[in-house]
């Protein structure tokens, strides 16, 4: 059974800075595949995360979780694009599949 390739649709938030990615220099693009999310804001969401699985979530927590893994998701896509680009220019990007 052949398949095609694999389409994502992505949030418009998402596709603007998905675009915008290709006019980024070399150096940017690096910058851009190297970008985490902030240690707080990861450790918050872990919590939220925990939190949920014991006890539930507060609307307001819900919702705080929810920003935060709408940024989550936001780093890992342009990570993953400005990765893409950076080995069609022709770099190792061995480094950053790594994670070292």
């Amino acid at each position: 059974m052949a398949t095609g390739p694999v389409t994502f649709h992505l949030p418009a938030y998402l596709s603007t800075e998905i675009s915008a990615l290709q006019f980024l220099d070399d150096s940017a693009l690096w910058q851009a595949a190297r970008n985490r999310l902030p240690l707080p804001d990861s450790e918050r969401m872990e919590d939220l995360h925990r939190i949920d699985r014991q006890a539930g979530l507060s609307e307001a927590e819900a919702q705080e979780l929810a920003d935060l893994e709408r940024q989550y998701e936001k780093v890992v896509v342009v990570r993953s694009h400005a990765t893409r680009l950076l080995a069609e220019r022709g770099h190792d990007i061995r480094i950053l599949i790594s994670g070292t």
